[in-house]
This record gives C-alpha cells, structure tokens and sequence, in this order.
C-alpha cells in the first residue's frame, strides 16, 4: 500500500478532525501523537539524511502489529465517491445487498453517502454543518483538475490545524504560493463571503464571518505544503461494476479508479521510505483505518520503513517518481545494490 502524493480523483477533501490544543509550538508533537508513542514499540529518533524517523524500541516480530491508526483528516476519490462513506471510507453495500436486506442501508445527504448514523453526526460535528452552508461547486470543478485539497474549518480550526500538523516535513514553497493553491483559496474565501452575506440569523452570520477570517493565505498554503507530501492512498476492495468496461478495467489495475479515497495520519506520516519496507500498510477493515504491520523480523534499534510509491517499479522509475513527488532520491540498501548492478553494465567511458 501507498503513501502518495494526492492525485486527481484521489485527493483530499476536507480538514476536518481538529485538535483543541491551539498553543503547542508548531515543531513539537500534538498530545496525541504522545500518547500513542508512549505506548508503540517505536521511537522517534533525528537522522541526519532523512529528517525525524521511527525506530524499533525492541525487537519486532514478522506479522506484528505496531500501529492501528484512524485519519486525521481523509476524503473519497471523486471516482468512487458514491461507493464509500463520505466520512470514514468504509465502502457502502452494493444496491443487491441493499435490496437483499444484508447490510444496513447508507444515508444520503446533498449527494454524499454515510455508512452509518453515526459517521453522519460525526461528520456534523464536526464539518459537516459548516460544509453544507457553503457553495462549493466552482471550488470542487477546480480541485478536480488540479487534484488540489479542499479545506473547510470553522471560525477556530487555522489555529488547531496549525498547530496539529506543524511538526509534519512539508513541500519548501517559495512565494508566491502555486497559483492553483491560490485559487483555491480564494473560490473558499467567496463561497464562506456569499454564505455570510445570505444568512439571516446574526449568529450563523457571525460564525462564517469568524471563519472567513481565520482563513488566511498563509495559512492555507501551510496546510497544503504539509498535505501535499503526507498523504496515503486508501486501498479498498471496492465492487466492480463490469457494466462499464473501461472504469472496470481501470479498477483491476489500480491507481485512483481503484482508492477509496485518500487520508493524513499523524503517526503514521513519521515513517520514512524505502523501496524494500520492513512495514506494510493495509486498510482490513474496507475503510480509512490503516494497520502498520511488520513485514518481516525487525530488531531492537533498527529504523521502520513502509515505501511511499510502487515498489515493483524499476529502478530509474522509482527514482524519478521520487524526485518528482518528494524531492529526494532514494539511498535505500536495495537501491544502492541495483546502483552498483547497473553501473557495472554501463559501458565504458570514451577518455
């Protein structure tokens, strides 16, 4: 399984799980992530080449489970948007289930399905009731596209996701900020502006007006820098209609057509890469909860590593998608080797 940069139909929708710490240095570790380190068989530990990384705090078996994380924030692809829970993932019954009575009906609201009651007043909670006062149809034709994040928060989250993702390594943006990042933020900024100006009740108005203002540039621009290197590819077992031949087809061979959607875990975006990972990451449950698992044995002190692209590719291509997408390229063992392999068919060099 994938961590992947977010790509069209498989991106980020909203930010929409907060932390109500909003006075943490932004270097430092949200509480949470503290709390789950406290009891994981890993560390964190500084590597000089790679940045902050999780190592093994005794000796790991293979098949152990180190981390069950949920999301912090995740969304479905726009390809299967129907097919799974708008709020956790989890994919929806087909309609003969539905019709057989084999599994509970999911709820539909302004066109998003919810496994369950629950997930629906989560989601309302939450983001949700914000979300469905806003007209969001030009910012969602736009993220589409660029295969962009769309951020909705209310009048206090810019200080609580801040402060939750601030320890996450981000993309370096010089400003000015990318211009489909701007443009984001802006379609956001009027839908939230028209939202205000059209309620009649001074409070809701209020609110959004808070939330308008707490939505600035720089701001934003820090979310996406984060998103834009920590997001996972949700790998689901999603049903295949085989009335539609090319989405079929797409859908065996994977990428988006076959992604639930796609997720940030806080924990989980420590572990760094390697083209031969001593961890795998796996969706059982059919929704956005991920399962870090070892891959084989692991001793005490060894550095965790799950891949971040398909490890199956060839060398230079797993490289360049590396390049491209992360900004490094890979010194892992198994790259080093092929290196090595490589040059040793190189012909050689006229003098």
């Amino acid at each position: 399984m994938l961590r992947s940069k977010s790509s069209t139909g498989g991106v980020l929708n909203l930010v929409k799980r907060l932390f109500s710490s909003s006075n943490q240095q932004l270097s430092g570790l949200p509480p949470t992530v503290l709390e789950q380190l406290a009891v994981a068989p890993f560390a964190v530990q500084k590597f000089n080449d790679a940045g902050r990384g999780l190592v093994a705090a005794r000796d790991i078996q293979y098949g152990e489970v180190l981390l069950t994380e949920q999301p912090y924030v995740c969304c479905p692809s726009l390809s299967n948007r129907r097919k799974v829970c708008y709020h956790c993932l989890k994919v929806l019954p087909t309609p003969q289930q539905q019709a057989a009575g084999a599994a509970e009906m999911p709820i539909s609201r302004r066109s998003h399905m919810f496994c369950s009651s629950s997930c629906l007043s989560s989601a309302q909670a939450s983001y949700f009731t914000l979300e469905s006062q806003l007209s969001l149809e030009q910012l969602e034709r736009h993220c589409q596209a660029y295969g962009e994040v769309r951020c909705s928060h209310d009048g206090s989250v810019h200080q609580q996701v801040a402060s939750a993702l601030g320890f996450l390594c981000f993309a370096n943006v010089p400003p000015p900020p990318p211009g489909p990042w701007a443009e984001a933020h802006k379609m956001l900024a009027r839908a939230l502006a028209a939202a205000a100006g059209n309620r009649e009740q001074e409070e809701e108005a209020a609110g959004l007006q808070a939330a308008l203002q707490g939505l600035d540039l720089d701001w934003y621009v820090a979310v996406m820098a984060r998103l834009h290197l920590n997001t996972f590819k949700v790998e689901a077992a999603l049903p295949i209609d085989w009335s539609q031949g090319h989405a079929a087809a797409a859908a065996m061979l994977g990428g988006d057509a076959a992604s639930a959607g796609s997720a940030l875990y806080l924990l989980g975006s420590l572990f760094n890469h390697s083209c031969e990972p001593n961890v795998h990451v796996t969706f059982p449950g059919n929704d956005s909860t991920a399962v870090f698992t070892a891959a084989r044995q692991i001793a005490e002190g060894e550095q965790l590593f799950i891949t971040y692209i398909d490890a199956g590719q060839e060398l230079d291509a797993r490289q360049e998608y590396l390049a491209f997408a992360y900004g490094f390229r890979c010194h892992c063992v198994r790259c080093c080797e092929e290196l090595e392999e490589q040059a040793k068919h190189m012909p050689p060099q006229l003098p």
